[in-house]
């Protein structure tokens, strides 16, 4: 077997050695070739393009460097022939020169494939972008038809038979058969088009022309046209097959290429994305992929069949509404049983879901009554005579009156329940009645005190309602300077001893405290505390009770 023989049967074994690669193509070429030549030139001197044409058949491999550019190794075989006689030009059918010849080549090209891009395109869906991973295999394919131009450099081998009609003998004649090249280099330039058939296998249609670097491809040139070199072409059709098998990162039986989750095993129905949950829905389209759920709701369930899914219920296992997250609201007081005390009781928020306690029943919460046990309109107290002052506050509950709850029948300014002289104008200083004498400044600062600064049940604090008592008080102070007062705290008998005491302190303390802000000398002040032992009134009524939660002043020198 010849040498050129050889080389070409050994690149036909290349493919069934060569260890499957993704990115390698093997293809068979099959078609016709075609030459120009001294005795055979259609090109240039009018005949057919199919004339003389001749079997060719050959086999390729093509690396991929990307999607578009790739390098093909080709072999071809053929065979070549010509004759003058066949040539309409003047003389050549006196010469009758003819020649047959095998030819055979090896070539390698760069490919560029147009729209080899479009081939594989990336995922565009929403569960192929949610599952998709930067990777070459973040792509799906697509058949396509594109077309592509090709050119590299390769040898052909020739082993040309000439018959020369018994011209052998001239010179021309000579120096072609003594310069008769069996090898030989050509430049390969061609055109094709690729029809894709599966991800595996595609067809294509493909012409190519080959740039003359000798005459001698048929023996003849000095005796002919030595102007002219040799040229040859290939057409036909190419059958390509992209080797090895398909890529799977995850394992899962679906090639990457159409595993739309390629780094997560899947099932093939899912094209090759999971089903954590097996409910039928895979993961990437599943709102809830570890919990088995229904289509209706995107994979998730809904256990209470409220219409709320259970990862946004917060009582899945209880029909509840939307506007709580899934939970009831058994009583209807606006909040969920999840977060309601007392679900069966209509309740407050303030009170986690529970009704507030109102005692006497007078629409004031216990909390914010002032009588508790009694009820009443004004802060939860009773205004029995009607004079806008509750019963609490009023020293003369029973009789309406206008100065601080009580009349002043004399009119002097000093409420009948202060007056000493209540049918009698008199002045302030002299408790309401009219001066009959002269009083010493012992006598008026003996003689002052003021026992009704009165206090709510268990409180400390002084009311608004007292503070002109706390101003009358230091209006004496600044009159009689050397006037010192005792301040005493008084509670009623609602609690035990030991905490009685505690409290009259504490008011007896506020009231310190109020006129000393007011800017008296704290050496001029002395506060002490009695409890409960002594008492302004019984403490059998809640009116007795209030008038004992109070604190005393009284001047001395």
């Amino acid at each position: 077997m010849k040498l050129k023989q050889l080389v070409f049967y050994a690149f036909l074994l290349i493919p069934l050695i060569l260890p499957a690669q993704n990115k390698v193509d093997f293809g068979l070429f099959l078609g016709y070739a075609e030459h120009g030549g001294d005795v055979h030139s259609w090109g240039r001197h009018g005949a057919m393009i199919t004339q003389n044409a001749s079997l060719a058949y050959g086999i390729n491999l093509k690396y991929n460097v990307n999607q578009n550019i790739g390098i093909r190794l080709n072999g071809f075989a053929s065979s070549i022939s010509g004759e003058d006689i066949n040539l309409d030009l003047p003389g050549h059918d006196k010469r009758n020169y003819s020649f047959d010849s095998p030819i055979y080549e090896l070539s390698l090209v760069g490919e560029y494939d147009i729209l080899g891009h479009k081939r594989w395109r990336e995922r565009d869906t929403e569960s192929e972008i949610k599952n998709a991973v930067a990777t070459s295999t973040n792509k799906t394919f697509k058949r396509i038809i594109s077309p592509y131009v090709f050119g590299g450099f390769g040898l052909s081998f020739t082993d040309p038979d000439v018959q020369w009609n018994g011209d052998n003998n001239k010179p021309s004649v000579q120096a072609d058969i003594e310069n008769t090249t069996k090898t030989n280099f050509q430049i390969p330039l061609g055109i094709g088009v690729k029809f894709d058939i599966s991800e595996k296998v595609y067809l294509s249609l493909e012409g190519s022309a080959r740039i003359p670097l000798t005459d001698y491809l048929d023996g003849i040139s000095e005796s002919a046209d030595p102007e002219d070199n040799d040229a040859y072409q290939f057409f036909g059709l190419n059958l390509g097959v992209r080797l090895g098998k398909c890529k799977d990162m995850d394992a899962d039986g679906v090639c990457d290429s159409k595993d739309q989750c390629p780094q997560i095993p899947g099932k093939e129905m899912f094209q090759g994305c999971p089903d954590s949950d097996e409910d039928g829905i895979m993961d990437s389209e599943d709102s809830c992929p570890n919990l088995a759920g229904i289509a209706q709701y995107n994979g998730c369930p809904d256990t209470d069949g409220d219409g709320i899914i259970d990862p946004d219920d917060d009582c899945p296992e209880v029909p509840g509404e939307q506007t709580y997250q899934g939970c009831p609201d058994t009583d209807g007081d606006g909040i969920p049983d999840n977060k309601d005390e007392c679900p069966a009781d209509v309740g407050t928020t303030d009170n986690n879901g529970c009704p507030i306690k109102d005692s006497d029943g007078d629409g004031y919460a216990d909390d914010v009554d002032n009588c508790p046990d009694t009820p009443g309109s004004m802060n939860g107290c009773p205004d029995s005579d009607g004079d806008g002052y509750n019963d609490l506050s009023d020293p003369c509950p029973e009789i309406a009156g206008t100065l601080g709850g009580c009349p002043d029948t004399d009119g002097d300014g000093v409420a009948d329940n202060l007056d000493k002289c209540p049918t009698v104008s008199g002045s302030k200083q002299n408790n309401g009645c009219p001066a009959q004498k002269t009083r010493s400044r012992a006598e008026i600062i003996n003689g002052f005190s003021i026992d009704d600064i009165y206090f709510d049940t268990n409180k400390s604090e002084i009311k608004d309602l007292y503070v002109y008592r706390i101003n009358e008080i230091v209006a004496f102070a600044d009159q009689y300077p050397e006037a010192k007062f005792d301040i005493i705290g008084h509670t009623d008998n609602r609690n035990s001893d030991a905490y009685n005491q505690g409290l009259s302190e504490r008011r007896a303390k506020r009231v310190y405290e109020a006129l000393l802000k007011k800017g008296l000398d704290k050496n001029r002040l002395f506060y002490k505390a009695v409890g409960e032992t002594s008492p302004k009134a019984e403490n059998a009524s809640e009116e007795g009770k209030a008038k004992n939660r109070r604190v005393e002043v009284r001047a001395r020198l």
